[in-house]
């Protein structure tokens, strides 16, 4: 060959080389969306194997994807388990290891920010508090909806999540503005979480006794309007979409109703379904057990982005193309039954064949013979436990353990995250399994019992419920909060005595008790011994000076003593805490008023009128201000609709009344002013007044 020739060959060969190069380089980046489904369980998913679930979309995303027939959660809990998804990082490294007490450090790179920093548009959509923007979730999204506001009524007022419909309309919108630029679109729905709702408007009675699986197939129907977008726009060949569960549900198995005080698979075992059209296979199914650890090392490699693997995490897509992969040790753990209550917190490891948890008395499973976790084989099979034992501890010290970064909550975030069934901050510290403290799997049952005791309470069964929480609190000696809830009973049946000797009891065990010290307040105030209800207000406030509820209490009992400017502050400090604390202001209109401060005694009744149209103080004491401006026509106003909210309240009436005569309206008067009779015939004003009236119509 001649050396011209050969030279041509070679300029070929690198031309096409930069040709290659080239193509390479300008290749359209794929599109990620990422759909996480809260308190989704694997085996209620059509494609998991549920022969009455309603679960279409998903379905046909398995047959035109990759499904992992056994993807395990690190935590049966919201934030913990969302943050591992994102960062690579089981939660001893990342740090957050339970809802509503730790911010994501700012250190950990977030695939988001790594998406971001390569030019990708990023938006999140999240529809609960559990993963508001102040736990850092939100680090690399240029676009983060977690506003809670616009949330529609649910069948219980506090809870704080958005429906599913809601969270994707704001993720369409937001789509329909990005999707000419590479994009990553994250959607979390809320939907499956407790209170469950059959949606009769959608699936009549199909589930009207399942309404776990109608929340299930309610979010199927909004990834099916997602990738509808998708094909609309002609993106979808190009987008990369993951779909998977954040954590399961109990629904009753091992005595657990809910999810995050055990770590059984009926709460780890989540969906992990992926889909990257042209690149992967279709209808694959991988059997071996996966970590959602791993799934953010997945997501890189399909997009031939170069980010090491942090930890133990691996990518899936070799797993997903069929190739063989090593054995998965899965690390999955609960701090909550600590935080509940001060019980053992959990520690466990799963493989395809074993699931170990460390507890104080030790568990060991046989998943491929007993795959429902109900045959306990530790004292038959002591060898294999302690090989993965042995294993578990080598895991964890692989790990490098974050110091969680503690954030305040406010009042109301508090009292939010409680609405959705979390305990936020209740018991603080390190958090490890120990042998002397108690096993939840014999705490479940006094858990449970506390539940059903609840529901007594919001039914109005008080006595009933007394009578449960006294076997409660001797059967569970150690459980704090059934204790107070006792307490909190005898109050409300007026047993001020036994209420109060029931706190002093749990003082006597537990002096730092700030709960028996605020609700023993509560008691002796009933009781009216508001002196002795104001020092506990104060040792409580003392190791919660957060709390605006002990504020609000000990600035009532002060104003109820006559020390209206010691009232004042507290009740200031309560609204500082909680802006939208709408009896906060009404007592401290109320307070101002006695100081002669008219003017900001109204200013405080409107604002509370702002957050609660149905105060019916705030309509009361604002028409008396009005009234005694001499603004009769806006003192009538708020007792019209104070008479709407309680329409049986004889003092509203005859302020009516009052109002009414004032400005010269004798017959309307005296139709209310008889009305308040009617309600309460020895009312003396009322009478007097109807004298009156009828004395000037002769």
């Amino acid at each position: 060959m001649s050396r011209r020739r050969a030279v041509g060959i070679l300029g070929l060969f690198v031309l096409v080389g930069v040709a290659f190069a080239v193509w390479g380089l300008q290749r359209p980046k794929w599109n990620v969306l990422i759909v996480t489904l809260d308190t989704t369980r694997a085996d209620h998913l059509g494609c998991y194997g549920r022969t009455n679930a309603l679960t279409p979309t998903l379905n046909a995303l398995a047959a035109n994807g990759v499904l992992f027939e056994h993807a395990y959660a690190p935590a049966p809990l919201t934030l913990p388990s969302h943050a591992t998804m994102f960062t690579g990082l089981n939660p001893p490294e990342h740090g957050l290891r339970t809802n509503g007490q730790s911010r994501l450090p700012d250190a950990i790179p977030t695939l988001a920010e790594i998406l971001k920093a390569r030019g990708y548009d990023t938006g999140g959509f999240v529809a609960s508090f559990v993963l508001d923007s102040k736990f850092g979730l939100d680090r690399g999204f240029s676009t983060y909806g977690d506003d809670m506001a616009g949330a529609a009524p649910a069948d219980h007022a506090l809870h704080r999540y958005r429906a599913g419909n809601l969270v994707s309309d704001e993720a369409l919108q937001w789509l329909d503005g990005h999707f000419q630029k590479p994009f990553l679109c994250w959607v979390h729905l809320y939907d499956p979480h407790s209170p469950y709702l059959a949606h009769p408007n959608l699936f009549g009675d199909r589930f009207k006794d399942r309404p776990y699986d109608a929340e299930i197939a309610f979010v199927d129907q909004q990834l099916a309007r997602l990738q509808d977008f998708l094909k609309r726009r002609g993106i979808a060949d190009r987008t990369l979409i993951v779909v998977l569960g954040d954590h399961g549900e109990g629904l009753g198995e091992h005595q657990e109703r809910k999810h995050g005080k055990m770590i059984y698979n009926s709460t780890l075992h989540v969906p992990l379904i992926v889909s990257m059209p042209g690149m992967l296979p279709k209808g694959a199914r991988v059997s071996g057990a996966v970590s959602l650890v791993d799934v953010f090392p997945t997501i890189l490699e399909a997009l031939r982005i170069n980010h090491k693997a942090p930890g133990n995490a691996r990518s899936l897509l070799a797993a997903a193309r069929g190739e063989p992969q090593q054995a998965r040790l899965c690390y999955s753990e609960t701090d909550e039954p600590f935080h509940e209550a001060g019980w053992s917190p959990l520690r466990s490891l799963t493989t395809d064949h074993w699931k170990y948890i460390r507890a104080p008395r030790r568990e060991l499973y046989d998943l491929t013979k007993d795959p429902a976790e109900l045959h306990n084989l530790a004292t038959t099979q002591a060898e294999q436990m302690e090989s993965l034992e042995q294993q578990l501890a080598k895991v964890e010290s692989q790990m490098a353990p974050r110091q969680e970064s503690n954030i305040e909550l406010s009042p109301r975030e508090q009292r939010a995250l409680a609405s959705l069934g979390y305990v936020a901050n209740a018991k603080t510290g390190s958090a490890t399994p120990h042998a002397t403290l108690p096993d939840i799997k014999d705490m479940m049952p006094h858990f449970n019992e506390l539940d059903d005791v609840h529901e007594l309470l919001e039914a109005g069964s008080v006595d009933a419920a007394v009578e449960r929480l006294k076997t409660l609190v001797v059967n569970a000696p150690s459980y704090e909060m059934a204790q107070v809830i006792l307490g909190d009973a005898y109050t409300r049946q007026k047993k001020y005595d036994d209420a109060v000797s029931q706190f002093k009891s749990i003082l006597k065990r537990n002096p730092e008790s700030e709960m028996a010290y605020s609700h023993l307040g509560d008691a002796l105030a009933a009781q009216g011994k508001l002196a002795e209800a104001v020092t506990n207000y104060r040792e409580a406030l003392h190791r919660d000076p957060n709390s605006d509820g002990l504020q609000y209490n000990l600035g009532r009992t002060l104003a109820q003593m006559g020390n209206v400017r010691e009232a004042i502050p507290h009740f200031e400090a309560a609204l500082e805490l909680d802006p939208g604390f709408a009896n906060a202001y009404v007592e401290l209109g109320s307070a101002l008023l006695r100081e002669g401060r008219a003017d900001e005694a109204l200013e405080n009744y409107l604002t509370a009128l702002k957050y609660n149209a149905l105060s019916l103080h705030a309509h009361m004491n604002a028409a008396s201000v009005y009234a005694a401006r001499g603004e009769f026509v806006a003192a009538q106003q708020h007792l019209e609709k104070a008479a709407k909210i309680d329409p049986k309240d004889a003092n509203i009436h005859y302020s009516l009344g009052a109002v009414l005569a004032a400005q010269g309206h004798p017959a309307s008067a005296t139709k209310h002013i008889q009305e308040a009779l009617r309600l309460q015939p020895d009312h003396p004003a009322a009478r007097e007044l109807l004298e009156k009236l009828s004395g000037g119509n002769r």
